[in-house]
């Protein structure tokens, strides 16, 4: 596990935590990581390949693909976005997801 804290900006970061984690302790990382944000109003900066744990605690995602943003916002506006979906599962499924569901990459901030 790699924790680092940047404790004099209130931000708590971590990279690829739940890496070699059973379901079951991944279940409880994001317990506590969801607890300290809860609790001590601490912002948390994760990177992360476990997706289920990330979609179920981030209030925002940014992803990444090979070092440039393509996609930003609400965890469920990313998983919809059409070019992460072509990142990291493949250009056919863009073709299958449902119409209306696309998101726009917003890479301004």
């Amino acid at each position: 596990m790699n924790f680092f804290s940047l404790a004099r900006w209130g931000i708590l970061a971590g990279t690829v935590l739940a890496a070699g984690m059973s379901l079951e302790e991944s279940h409880d990382l994001a317990a506590v990581m969801l607890d300290i944000q809860q609790q001590l109003g601490i912002t948390q900066i994760l990177v992360e390949h476990d997706m289920a744990m990330v979609m179920g605690i981030a209030d925002r995602v940014l992803v990444l693909d090979f070092g440039r943003v393509i996609a930003q916002g609400a965890p469920a506006e990313v998983q919809a976005n059409p070019e992460v979906i072509r990142a990291y599962l493949g250009e056919e499924l863009v073709e299958k997801a449902p119409a209306g569901r696309e998101a726009k990459a917003d890479s301004d901030g």
